[in-house]
């Protein structure tokens, strides 16, 4: 992106030429003829003068894209930018060391990480009346809680990353770019390859040098030019090839970005099957159904076995058998025994955790009749130990 005007200047002839019928002057073309504004009649233009409106042209398309260039790259960086990194910068690296403390201290125990969630979550949900261990799955939870993780905490890592790689970039390649000042007058611009005064009535966010051809960035302001001057660590002798460098290093920029989001939705998988893997190892040889089939309509018991069903409100022949069922908060489980022997009734969770694990015997409240109040909303087992067959009643108040 060279602004030769001695090119130009060779073929400065004049910008029209005069109409052959009616003297009028005729715009300069790149065509071999052109037509005349006032007559319409028909003009030939010489090659010298098409030489120079194609000169002329491609002069204008080249301070076109200067512009174009010294917007993109030679403005500082905006104060919000330069805020956000000195605040981020702060605020996540302090993060990363709390993070990099703790899978120090976790060591070999960091698999035990893995369970501490789903604990957790069964641990609470006495306090918040809902097991969502039970009610969305464990593999949604770990799927979600890692879209929070990695939206709250890693997102804006990497943008603040993206903003500072950004911001050096910028401020690398303006320092790059931009002319000298005379040590004698700090008002005299000089070309910052060669040193010799820069011609100031040329464009004014872009001059040349006439002798060494470098273009030189000129209206960056002091305080700014201050900050930067130190960052000169390449040479670019036109901006074009300074741009090139520019969009090299976004695009690797954005390709990071990309990773991040490519390895986001990669690990959201993971994450669910993480999920899907600490229930199968806490549940051993229970097989609740999901939620959504427990709590469809008309409500049922389904066997732990087989899924087999048992209707609610209804007379069933009780088998050896454990049936689940999906309570609400402070529902009461009412279990009516049909038996000429004393049953044990039985009611559990969806854990084998001892610090979270359920199994408490029904109160018989009436004769025949034993009855439970759920804990919290989530998925029970009923077990009743006895001699069979006996018949059973089992409903929900």
């Amino acid at each position: 992106m060279k602004f030769k005007q001695t090119e130009i200047d060779k073929l400065e002839l004049t910008d029209t030429i005069k109409c052959s019928n009616c003297g009028n002057s005729v715009s300069l073309s790149t065509e071999e003829t052109t037509n005349c504004d006032f007559c319409n009649s028909e003009v030939k233009i010489p090659e010298n003068y098409r030489k120079l409106k194609q000169k002329q042209l491609e002069r204008q398309k080249q301070l076109d894209e200067a512009e174009e260039v010294y917007k993109e790259i030679s403005i500082p960086p905006k104060k919000w930018m330069l805020t956000w990194n000195n605040l981020a910068e702060g605020v996540f690296s302090m993060i990363s060391l709390v993070v990099t403390i703790f899978v120090w201290l976790g060591g070999a125990m960091a698999l035990a990480l893995i369970f501490f969630l789903y604990f957790g979550i069964m641990a609470i949900a006495p306090i918040i009346h809902v097991n969502y261990l039970d009610t969305i799955g464990a593999g949604w939870i770990y799927l979600i809680t890692f879209a929070l993780f990695t939206l709250l905490i890693i997102l804006p890592m990497v943008l603040n990353a993206f903003v500072k790689d950004f911001l050096v970039l910028k401020t690398t390649l303006q320092a790059n770019l931009m002319a000298k000042f005379s040590d004698d007058n700090k008002k005299i611009p000089i070309c910052r390859n060669c040193g010799a005064p820069l011609d100031t009535l040329k464009p004014h966010f872009c001059i040349p040098c006439d002798y060494c051809e470098t273009e030189n960035i000129i209206n960056v302001k002091t305080d700014w030019f201050t900050k930067i001057k130190e960052f000169t660590v390449w040479q670019f002798k036109t901006l074009d090839k300074a741009l090139k460098q520019f969009h090299l290093y976004k695009k690797e920029m954005k390709e990071n970005l990309n990773l991040w989001i490519y390895g986001s939705v990669f690990f959201l998988f993971i994450s669910y099957g993480i999920g899907v893997f600490v229930t199968w190892i806490d549940l051993e040889d229970k097989n609740p159904p999901n939620w959504k089939v427990l709590t469809s309509q008309p409500q049922k018991l389904y066997s732990n076995k087989d899924h087999s069903t048992l209707l609610l409100n209804q007379k069933n022949e009780w088998k050896n058998e454990d049936y689940w069922i999906a309570l609400d908060y402070n529902q009461n489980l009412v279990v009516q025994i049909e038996s000429e022997f004393k049953p044990q009734v039985v009611i559990s969770n969806t854990t084998t955790s001892d610090g979270n694990k359920i199994a408490d015997f029904l109160k018989e409240t009436l004769p025949n009749q034993w009855e439970w109040k759920a804990p919290y909303k989530g998925k029970f087992l009923l077990t009743i130990k006895g001699n069979t067959p006996f018949f059973i009643t089992v409903s929900v108040k």
